[in-house]
């Protein structure tokens, strides 16, 4: 690390940070005319040192081995919200919004769009924004996962690392705020005990703000969260939908079907667009035959577009395409928190980049299905679909009958 000792840039309390942490030799000296200067944070009821936990949140990997965690983003829009409710009119210099990942990156500058309505980007991958300066910094490290390893651009040691140059880069954008969206546990606490890590440590127990606060404070507006127990009002949000409805599940249990089918009897109903990506949660817990069936028998019938992944791990819903809401959990059995967001920009875009999330080895085509020749057996009308022929390792298009099929599976049942 280059040995660098006056800073003009940041208040005190980040400048003490960053010194301590990557200067340790030289620290960081910050003249008193910066000491004095007034600081004009972009969120003034936080700390200038604010962290918050992303342990109720989840990332997944996209396109390129990008990450994103609409959760996260959700959050960032909310701490944008609530400062232009409370008057501020935020601009590119007010506030920089950075993440290690693209994808990260672009879901933050969608909800820097949705809010602000400005026509700038303030939303950037680290490794553009050295040069960049701005009053706040967001500092969205996005991942938050239950693996036991942490991902490359976390794993360096040592001040000479790019982990801990880009983390520096990160943090030392700031001029008189940071505020650190991170997993304590599953990212922080797994990283090398180098630098880098103790930046985050810092930043994350400098204040005592717990996450439940600051998402309290910015609640409201666009922003809304759920301890637990959501699933009614999303139910309630489905049935009024007008337009469309579209369903990441990563869970399959009883009470997500019988969610499913009332979402699907209300959209057929009400004549609205509506698709699901239900996931297969483990064998014991329902069978993939079990599985396919009540998508042939009950949903797609209904008009519902069935996308079949094994395993999917997203749980997100966006109604209308405006609103968003997203959990770590089921959606529908509230067991975990869940966020919900109103925005156009950020709810398309988690849409565009939950198709290039892994994995997601497709079990069923969706596009196919169109109608063919009648069944020999019982006479009743077959379509085609694509299947994934595991032991081939291919895709090969099979003809179903919905009416044998459908006594098969009443008999399996009765067994």
């Amino acid at each position: 690390m280059v040995a660098l000792r006056t800073q003009h840039r940041m208040v005190p309390e980040i400048g003490d940070l960053i010194g301590t942490t990557f200067y340790p030799e030289v620290g960081l000296q910050t003249p008193q005319s910066v000491s004095e200067r007034e600081p004009h944070p972009a969120f003034p009821y936080l700390p200038a040192l604010t962290g918050l936990d992303l342990q109720h949140t989840r990332s997944f990997i996209g396109r390129g081995g990008s990450r994103f965690n609409p959760m996260s983003a959700q959050i960032v829009a909310g701490l944008l919200d609530a400062a232009v409710r409370d008057g501020a009119a935020l601009s590119r210099s007010d506030v920089l919004l950075l993440s290690p990942y693209r994808l990260q990156s672009r879901l933050l500058q969608k909800a820097a769009d949705d809010v602000l309505g400005i026509d700038e980007r303030v939303a950037s991958t680290v490794h553009r924004a050295q040069g960049d300066e701005a009053r706040t910094v967001v500092f969205d490290a996005t991942y938050s996962h239950n693996k036991h390893t942490v991902p490359k651009w976390f794993e360096g040691e040592g001040l000479g690392s790019d982990t801990a140059r880009l983390t520096n880069v990160a943090l030392s954008r700031a001029q008189d705020q940071i505020v650190v969206l991170a997993d304590a546990a599953r990212l922080v606490r797994r990283m090398p005990k180098e630098a880098p890590r103790s930046a985050l440590q810092s930043v994350l127990r400098a204040n005592d703000l717990g996450a439940s606060v600051v998402l309290d404070k910015i609640a409201g507006g666009a922003f809304t969260w759920f301890a637990a127990g959501s699933g009614a009002t999303l139910l309630a949000e489905l049935a009024g939908a007008k337009g469309s409805i579209s369903l990441h599940l990563s869970s399959f249990r009883d009470v997500d079907r019988e969610a499913l089918l009332d979402v699907a009897y209300l959209a057929e109903e009400n004549g609205i667009e509506t698709s699901m990506v239900p996931g297969l949660d483990t064998p014991s817990n329902v069978s993939w035959r079990d599985l396919d069936d009540f998508v042939y028998y009950s949903l797609r019938p209904k008009g519902v577009v069935v996308d079949l992944r094994t395993p999917t791990w997203e749980n997100f819903a966006v109604i209308d395409g405006e609103v968003l809401w997203a959990s770590q959990g089921s959606l529908f059995e509230g067991g975990t928190p869940a966020y919900r967001t109103v925005g156009s920009g950020l709810a398309g875009e988690v849409l565009n980049v939950s198709g290039f999330a892994k994995p997601s080895n497709f079990v069923t085509r969706p596009a196919r299905g169109r109608a063919t020749d009648d069944c020999p057996t019982c006479g009743h009308g077959r379509v085609a679909v694509d299947e994934w022929q595991v032991f081939r390792a291919a895709w090969q298009v099979v003809l179903r009958c919905v009416k044998c099929r459908e006594l098969a599976a009443d008999a399996r049942r009765k067994h």
